[in-house]
């Protein structure tokens, strides 16, 4: 009787546990199922917004049974990809809990369109700022040539990270403070941050602005020390760079450096040699252009008549 007993409560014990494990299980798989569903549907959307189909995007969202903060993110994206920024805002609005990159979005969306004065307003309202909506509002600022303004902010970051730099050092540049930029530009070599070829791009275009040998000669060699002298834009940057600093040998020891050359390379060899009076040499550039399969195009033929002229001239 007693073993009976025994054995019954062992049996239900066991039932128990295996009906709990089932359970678990099958909980674990839904679950997951859900998780799998979201995502998939989530990719669904993107790739909607690639095709311009806002409107299935949003059905898509619509019928998800449940999201997530990236799905949320997505759809917003999605109508910013597609030029509809009040459609991302009124969905922004509705999101439950919106992340920093929820934030960030919206705040770049708005640099995108130009309306700044939005953008800094939700800025300021942003509860928890990243260096993502710092550095996109310090954009905004700049492309509204509120560079004093984007300064400001700027040095108010906690933690500028190098896309922030560039951003600044671009912005003086652009808006005509050539010395400016360069100050910049090393100020931020100097806080040990490893320049990118968007903050390099924009310290030639600076030494570019002032035409000063030396200043040309110093900004180089850091593109040198720090292993960007084969990168195509900083190549095709320094060679302009040069040019306008009337150093053509510095020029030209650039573009023999490059390993490829694209259009912008040639037509950069072409123009400056033709607008300084080297007819030849535009001339043997242009052909040395065709040559290597490159269609001349508007800026080669013109570079190639100045330096024509000139020869005629003389």
């Amino acid at each position: 009787m007693i073993d009976s007993l025994h054995n019954g409560k062992s049996v239900i014990k066991s039932v128990y546990t295996t009906t709990k494990l089932f359970c678990t299980r099958n909980a674990y798989s839904k679950n997951c199922a859900k998780n799998e569903d979201m995502v998939t549907l989530t990719k669904t959307i993107s790739d909607y917004s690639l095709k311009g189909d806002v409107d299935h995007a949003r059905k898509v969202f619509d019928q998800m049974g449940h999201r997530d903060s990236v799905s949320w993110n997505v759809m917003i994206k999605c109508y910013f990809e597609n030029n509809r920024i009040g459609d991302a805002r009124e969905l922004f609005d509705e999101m439950p809990e919106k992340s920093p990159f929820s934030w960030s979005s919206m705040i770049m969306g708005y640099t995108k369109e130009r309306k700044t004065h939005i953008a800094l307003k939700l800025f300021i309202v942003m509860p928890c700022k990243n260096v993502v909506s710092w550095t996109a509002i310090v954009t905004a600022l700049c492309q509204d040539s509120r560079i004093e303004d984007a300064w400001r902010l700027f040095k108010e970051i906690p933690e500028p990270n190098s896309i922030s730099w560039s951003t600044i050092i671009s912005g003086f540049q652009q808006n005509g403070l050539a010395t400016k930029s360069l100050d910049v530009f090393k100020e931020m070599l100097l806080a040990g941050v490893q320049p990118t070829s968007h903050s390099f791009t924009s310290a030639l275009a600076a030494s570019a602005d002032l035409a000063m040998l030396s200043v040309s000669e110093q900004v180089y060699s850091q593109v040198l020390k720090r292993g960007f002298a084969r990168n195509i834009h900083i190549g095709n940057s320094s060679i302009s760079m040069f040019i306008k600093s009337s150093s053509f040998d510095n020029a030209r020891r650039v573009y023999m450096g490059l390993h490829w050359r694209d259009s912008v390379t040639w037509n950069s060899m072409i123009m400056g040699y033709g607008q300084h009076g080297f007819g030849i040499e535009a001339i043997m550039f242009f052909h040395q252009m065709q040559k290597a399969r490159f269609l001349p195009d508007s800026i080669s033929f013109l570079g190639v008549l100045h330096g024509s002229w000139r020869i005629v001239g003389s």
